[in-house]
């Protein structure tokens, strides 16, 4: 699997069948005017989650495409590693008699800190069709040492999820099941659906949000979604949004696009990614922390010779961010140690090489707390 198959794949996800639908009940809404979803966003008491057991831990997403397989790994905010998350049947062969192989995406820890979502990509199947890679959504016990036997939903394309602030439910958006073999039309919205999983009762809820939006975020109070619209497969042009859960009315956040990520614990404010113009590359992109109540933004800038960066999240305290970003270094040694045989007049080519840092929440005092090897890259970071 290449990069770049695995970057689309981020952000792929199949068909469902109908009779996991069946039964699930739809939440309509009426219209508000835009100020008054704005006032309700921005002056909303904030409700009381419960606190984190493994508060102040972050969980990183790693994927290795040599062995194929993937560590999700908790790390503290000074980058000592004290746990993998045992992934259990998760890991499993592509192919017939082939070796196991993982790959999570997007791994986002409950509030309390005891369970992590993430969305699985493979095994791949030749009955899938369309444009969207197939993935399953997985949940994992950070206690359990043997890991889930089972998805709780499989098939599912371009999927995305975000907890309720008490962890009893997972909000979850995906392309529409009716629609999910269609080609991608450059300027149109992709057609989404949304609903939650209940874990107390077990069942499912359909949420009739507008056309094109998908959940990546609940407000603290759990009262707001934050929810992001992109043309087709053009993930530059994403543009970020908030809307009440009673109205589903959308709110436009920042002038210009962004790909939005999280609300900050105090709900005032969203953090997310620009990406830098595509004349200009590789002029990087900046992080957008943008204001909910006004929409206006502004940005942090990437490290030094940073040329990308694509996850951002926020501490439970809002006074830290840890974000992923990309530099390109020289390869390591060999592994045995010795140097690598070359030309004299050749060198290896540089290699883009991911690391996750904390920062003050205005990108100060940055610190890299993870940097991946060679064959490793980040495909997700969370923080609790």
């Amino acid at each position: 699997m290449n990069a770049g198959f695995v970057m689309a794949a981020i952000f792929a996800a199949s068909a469902q069948s109908a009779s996991w639908w069946s039964g699930a009940s739809a939440v309509v809404s009426s219209n508000p005017s835009s100020s008054a979803i704005q006032g309700a966003i921005a002056t909303g008491a904030l409700g009381c989650a419960p606190v984190p057991v493994r508060q102040g831990l972050i969980v990183i997403n790693l994927f290795n495409p040599v062995e194929h397989l993937q560590s999700a790994i908790l790390v503290t905010p000074g980058g000592k590693e004290v746990d993998r998350i045992v992934l259990g049947a998760e890991v499993q062969s592509n192919l017939p008699d082939g070796p196991p192989v993982s790959g999570l995406f997007h791994g986002r820890l409950s509030p309390d800190g005891m369970r992590m979502a993430a969305f699985k990509v493979n095994p791949f199947r030749p009955d899938n069709r369309g444009p969207w890679v197939l993935m399953h959504l997985w949940v994992f016990d950070l206690e359990d040492r043997k890991g889930p036997q089972a998805a709780l939903r499989p098939k599912i394309k371009n999927p995305s999820l975000a907890w309720s602030p008490d962890g009893s439910k997972l909000f979850v958006s995906e392309v529409d099941p009716e629609k999910a073999i269609d080609l991608v039309e450059p300027r149109k919205l992709v057609p989404m659906v949304s609903w939650f999983y209940d874990f107390k009762t077990r069942t499912k809820t359909i949420l009739a949000l507008p056309t094109g939006h998908e959940i990546v975020d609940i407000s603290p109070d759990g009262k707001t979604l934050l929810t992001r619209t992109r043309p087709g497969q053009q993930w530059d042009l994403e543009t970020g949004h908030v809307m009440t859960l009673d109205t589903l009315k959308p709110y436009r956040l920042a002038p210009q696009p962004f790909q939005p990520m999280r609300f900050t614990p105090d709900g005032k404010e969203v953090i997310g990614y620009r990406p830098g113009k595509k004349d200009n590359f590789p002029v990087p992109g900046t992080f957008v922390i943008a204001s909910v109540a006004s929409g206006l933004d502004r940005t942090i800038d990437l490290p030094a010779g940073a040329i990308e960066g694509r996850f951002a999240c926020v501490s439970p305290d809002g006074k830290r961010m840890a974000y992923e970003w990309t530099r390109h270094e020289e390869p390591a040694p060999a592994p045995d140690g010795t140097e690598r045989n070359l030309p004299p007049d050749k060198k290896l080519p540089t290699l883009p090489m991911s690391r996750v840092s904390v920062a003050d929440f205005d990108g100060a005092r940055a610190k890299t707390i993870f940097q991946c090897k060679d064959d490793q890259l980040i495909y997700g970071i969370d923080w609790r």
